[in-house]
């Protein structure tokens, strides 16, 4: 490989990954250039609330969440879209 720092591509996957509690509870904290520590919270938070969502509610399908993350509470209202196996 050229150089190592390159993004690789995902494994191409024939069976469905289910979701599961332990993979919720491991979502990393993560600090974001130009975020505040409260909103690199709120970022880990909304990326639990996306997987419990697809776990509970979609069958371990896509879904993906809006919400204006510069809000005084941002996590009590939001937008949700629930997909489908293939996107």
């Amino acid at each position: 490989m050229e150089n190592d720092k390159e993004l690789k591509q995902a494994k191409k996957r024939t069976e469905k990954i289910y979701i599961t509690d332990i993979a919720i509870q491991k979502v990393p904290y993560i600090r974001y250039k130009n975020f505040s520590e409260k909103q690199d919270m709120i970022m880990q938070q909304l990326a639990r609330d996306v997987l419990s969502l697809s776990k509970e509610f979609n069958d371990s399908n896509e879904v993906a969440i809006t919400c204006d993350i510069g809000a005084d509470m941002p996590l009590d209202e939001y937008g949700i879209s629930y997909g489908t196996e293939q996107g």
